[in-house]
């Protein structure tokens, strides 16, 4: 998705990992997830799961604007040089257009050099608020200082750093950890074997994924302390190259290995094509978030079993509800909780659409635009 200079997935980002299972409990309850029916050697994990694969109806914030939405502001996008930003800038576009503000996107290419510049190009044009997805802060530090030092609000999502004075952040370190933890839960529950081999793929080159893998490893070792997971750091440079050819080199070399998590929706592209050229047939996959592509491979059973996470509109438009509420003098607290995004997982029997991109929550631009008092 980007060069492996950048530190922070942009788009979806975090969560998500890979599995079998070893266990405890027993053997005869039944578990139906995703389309699979097998006895779980997990059941505890059964039924969470199940609610889970429920498509969310609520965006999570039920609390109104309660202050007329200010007139007139201009936000400013660090939008990063990969495909899938200028999509999600479209997302946020769309949000701060039905609050009546224009939205200034801003390239900030594919280097740390880049963003740099793009962070600095934001302060001289003075925005009302700047919002970035995926970029380190430590890349852009002094004029993140700055931006705050002019008293312009910045926004941040899909980073692991903190939020500090001046700087909100949203799905990032706690959404990363819940992401992780459901992938876990997910492939437990969808395991019959009390001892098996689970692998991971990411990128350490995104913060987010190390950080996701480290929480589904904890969260398998919760529940299955025997269990063996096997890890693969690919280089940032792979994703959209050589990735498949990669992953399924390291697959061959671990034949046991029985379930798979792959990073994020980009990073399994083409990779089920090239596991059966390498004669793999029964590693099943697990992914954070879905794209069409995924969705397809979800619908036809290509080894994909699941994209867990939060869908890409409902992070973006929770941004535009953070900033509405900042700048009307409202307290954006509501928004930065991301135990409350709608989580969901989706399968080859829940996906809405193998042809389309699609939400988690099918009205969830209705829901805001009530918040908001607009529409």
């Amino acid at each position: 998705m980007k060069s492996p200079l950048i530190r922070t997935l942009p788009a979806l980002v975090a969560a998500s990992l890979v599995f079998a299972a070893c266990g405890s409990s027993s053997d005869d309850e039944a578990a139906t997830t995703g389309g699979q029916t097998s006895a779980s050697a997990f059941p505890a994990l059964v039924s969470p799961v199940e609610q889970l694969q429920k498509r969310p109806t609520g965006i999570g914030i039920e609390e109104p604007l309660g202050a007329p939405v200010p007139r007139s502001k201009t936000i400013a996008y660090i939008q990063c040089g990969a495909p899938a930003c200028a999509t999600n800038g479209g997302f946020l576009r769309a949000a701060l257009e039905t609050l009546g503000w224009k939205m200034r996107a801003i390239n900030a290419g594919t280097t740390p050099e880049q963003i740099k510049a793009a962070y600095a190009q934001a302060l001289d044009e003075k925005p009302d608020a700047v919002v970035g997805t995926g970029f380190a802060r430590a890349l852009f530090e002094p004029e993140l200082s700055a931006l705050v030092a002019a008293g312009i609000p910045v926004v941040q999502a899909y980073v692991t750093d903190d939020p500090s004075e001046g700087v909100d952040v949203l799905a990032g370190k706690p959404m990363i950890d819940i992401a992780a933890r459901q992938v876990a839960d997910y492939v437990l529950a969808n395991s019959s074997e009390r001892g098996g081999k689970l692998a991971v793929v990411y990128t350490s080159a995104f913060p987010s994924l190390k950080l996701s893998a480290e929480s589904f490893e904890q969260r398998v070792a919760e529940h299955c302390p025997d269990c063996e997971v096997e890890t693969l750091d690919v280089p940032g440079s792979s994703i959209g190259t050589d990735l498949p050819t990669r992953v399924a080199s390291f697959l061959s070399s671990h034949p046991d290995v029985e379930w798979a998590y792959v990073g994020y929706a980009d990073m399994v592209i083409g990779l089920p094509a090239a596991l059966r050229g390498a004669g793999i047939e029964d590693v099943k996959l697990v992914t954070n978030n879905v794209n069409t592509t995924i969705s397809g491979y979800l619908k036809s059973g290509q080894m994909v079993r699941a994209g867990v996470g939060v869908q890409t509109p409902e992070v973006y438009w929770r941004i535009a509800d953070l900033l509405v509420r900042k700048l009307a003098g409202r307290d954006p607290a509501v928004d930065v909780d991301d135990s409350t995004l709608p989580y969901w997982i989706v399968t080859g029997d829940n996906v809405p659409s193998t042809t389309e991109s699609f939400p988690g929550v099918v009205d969830y631009r209705a829901q805001y635009e009530a918040l908001w008092g607009v529409g």
